[in-house]
């Protein structure tokens, strides 16, 4: 079974994450806000204080929910070290207005997608899943490449395909109106294109395995410039 990611810029949308609802924005990792009661009561609500996690680990789950973009994945590239541990990654966009998409997220994404794909009823290959990646002329989109295809093939049974500048239609209709730094990816399987519930599916999967790597103290490997891990390079 044949399936493709393509990364890429696609046509992005301006959104911006959320934000504090007044006030300053703390650099810490909750965006705080003050709020005055009819009493004249005034309490401090913060937009990340029910979820129990780690705050560094509460960053990144909540920057991956940010990428979602109907049935795409689409953010601002953001570049984190290659070593260390996965607070790295979160000091890297706490401070970012746009969503951002990182190597790191990538890899996680890499490997939900894969996850989910081994969990369909369709894929019923005794020969294992071919994931097939491409990207767009974009200098962010080998290192995207390569840690989605490292988290691909993380999954066991799973093998990746790089087939390197390939590019979907719509890509390359909006790649030029788009600002330099911003980038995307868009999913294929034999049935279609992927669907909003199932990008959340693949985002919920990819919170899982970020908190695995924040588990481990460690970032995920990479290949170094100009390298994408691979099975087979078309």
């Amino acid at each position: 079974m044949t399936i493709v990611c393509a990364i890429g810029p696609n046509a992005i949308s301006g959104f911006m994450g959320q934000r504090a609802l007044t006030a300053s924005r703390s650099r810490s990792p909750h965006n705080f806000a003050l709020k005055t009661l009819a009493s004249g009561e005034r309490i401090v609500l913060a937009d990340c204080d029910d979820t129990n996690l780690p705050p560094s680990l509460n960053i990144i789950s909540k920057s991956l929910v940010q990428l979602e973009s109907g049935s795409d994945i689409r953010g601002r590239f953001v570049d984190h070290p290659r070593r260390g541990s996965v607070v790295a990654v979160a000091k890297a966009i706490r401070d970012e207005n746009f969503p951002a998409l990182t190597p790191f997220a990538a890899h996680c994404l890499g490997y939900a997608f894969a996850t989910m794909l081994l969990a369909s009823p369709s894929d019923e290959n005794s020969q294992g899943t071919t994931i097939c990646v491409g990207r767009d002329p974009r200098v962010h989109g080998v290192p995207l490449a390569d840690a989605f295809s490292r988290g691909v093939e993380s999954v066991p049974g799973v093998r990746v395909v790089y087939t390197s500048l390939a590019t979907t239609p719509s890509m390359f209709e909006f790649a030029d109106r788009l600002f330099v730094d911003r980038n995307g990816m868009k999913f294929f399987t034999k049935e279609g294109g992927l669907g909003k519930a199932q990008i959340k599916t693949m985002v919920a999967l990819a919170q899982q395995r970020a908190a695995y790597w924040y588990d481990k103290a460690t970032i995920p490997p990479t290949s170094g410039p100009d390298a994408v891990y691979c099975s087979e390079w078309t």
